[in-house]
């Protein structure tokens, strides 16, 4: 026990700011930073709870860094970037080859990003603090215009694991080869991943997610369901709901639906949201959404089918005793039913008798609607 108490002891007396050689990680340059010179930069592509690393962790391992390493900041220095902008995404201006008449600029620009260069490029920013370098950049090409800058106005780069080398020919380059790696294999994901698509889909296989009404996925590796038969009940009655209605009441609405089962007291899939990150309270618990209705009404997996980029295929998993969940003629009834509503409903939007057959006698200018206020 003793032993175990003087081991942690040591540990203590580490300084974390220092390699196992003794040899700083720190530059010294670090240690001369004022107040209002270094900034910590936050990204995330995407705007749901689901990704690993969120901005309130990537903003509480940047400041833990920096009091770790006696860098001045405050929370006016955290710079977060709007959740869903992308790390292939450059500054405003950026993007453009620099020829004459080039105007291959990005078409979408990271606004925090943006400020961030400025103020390295103006020199008023001494030091950037990163969770990753991958969020300040998933581009080769960025990352190399980046660390240029940031070498030639003298800023420090650091991320979780220590100072980033900057500063010379071979630092640069081994950030830069870090980045063409790392882009290099995103690309060749999105290749196979497409290629594996199209592979399953020739053998049948199911592609993504199977957890919806009637179905739970068997395994993330066996490629089956798990079918809950109680559910496929439930699944036929919205369809003969929307189409046909029951007990005498005519065809209802995906919204009158909703409410129908919400006043009957049913749950819808209460397992699945215990496994969300956004639980459910008790309040909203009971709450079934339009939205639930209309995906069930168009999922072509009660027909034994998988929809993938708009192009459907037989997948068998989805059967049940080798019979589609909905019988195919109400399946298509309804489809047919979904779609003549739609066309309906964009017809009937700002639609006047005169409309497009009344044009000005002098002129040739099509009739117009003014909206006026009565008085």
């Amino acid at each position: 026990m003793d032993t175990i108490k003087i081991w942690y002891t040591e540990v203590e007396r580490i300084d974390m700011r220092k390699d196992v050689f003794g040899r700083d990680i720190i530059p010294s340059s670090a240690r001369m930073l004022l107040p209002g010179d270094t900034k910590l930069y936050g990204r995330k592509s995407t705007k749901n709870d689901r990704a690993q690393k969120s901005l309130d962790d990537q903003r509480e391992s940047c400041f833990e860094f920096a009091a770790e390493n006696d860098i001045p900041v405050t929370e006016e220095d955290w710079m977060e970037e709007e959740a869903g902008h992308g790390g292939d995404e450059w500054w405003e201006g950026g993007g453009g080859s620099g020829l004459e008449g080039d105007r291959m600029e990005a078409a979408r620009t990271r606004p925090v990003f943006t400020q961030l260069m400025r103020s390295v490029q103006a020199g008023t920013v001494k030091c950037v603090i990163v969770w990753s370098l991958d969020r300040l950049w998933r581009s080769a090409e960025i990352c190399s215009k980046a660390i240029n800058i940031m070498g030639r106005k003298g800023s420090l780069l650091m991320d979780k694991n220590g100072y980033v080398d900057i500063s010379s020919p071979e630092g640069r380059e081994s950030v830069l080869i870090n980045a063409v790696n790392a882009q290099s294999q995103r690309e060749h994901c999105a290749v196979n991943c497409r290629r594996g698509v199209t592979k399953s889909r020739s053998k049948g296989k199911m592609i993504g997610n199977a957890n919806s009404l009637g179905f739970r996925a068997a395994g993330s590796k066996t490629g089956q369901v798990r079918h809950i038969p109680e559910e496929h009940e439930v699944v036929r009655r919205i369809f003969r709901l929307f189409y046909s209605g029951e007990d005498e009441r005519g065809p209802l609405s995906s919204g009158e639906i909703a409410e129908q089962f919400m006043a009957e007291g049913y749950v819808w899939c209460p397992d699945m949201h215990a496994r969300r990150s956004v639980k459910r309270t008790a309040e909203t618990q009971g709450i079934i959404y339009d939205g639930n209705i209309r995906r069930v009404l168009k999922d072509v997996r009660y027909i034994g089918k998988q929809r993938h980029e708009k192009s459907d295929w037989d997948c068998p998993t989805f059967l049940y005793e080798g019979e589609p969940i909905v019988p195919l003629e109400l399946f298509t009834r309804v489809q047919e039913k979904i779609t003549q509503q739609a066309v309906g409903s964009r017809s009937s939007v700002n639609e006047y008798p005169l409309s497009g057959r009344v044009r000005c006698g002098i002129c040739g200018h099509p009739l117009a609607v003014q909206m006026t206020q009565a008085h």
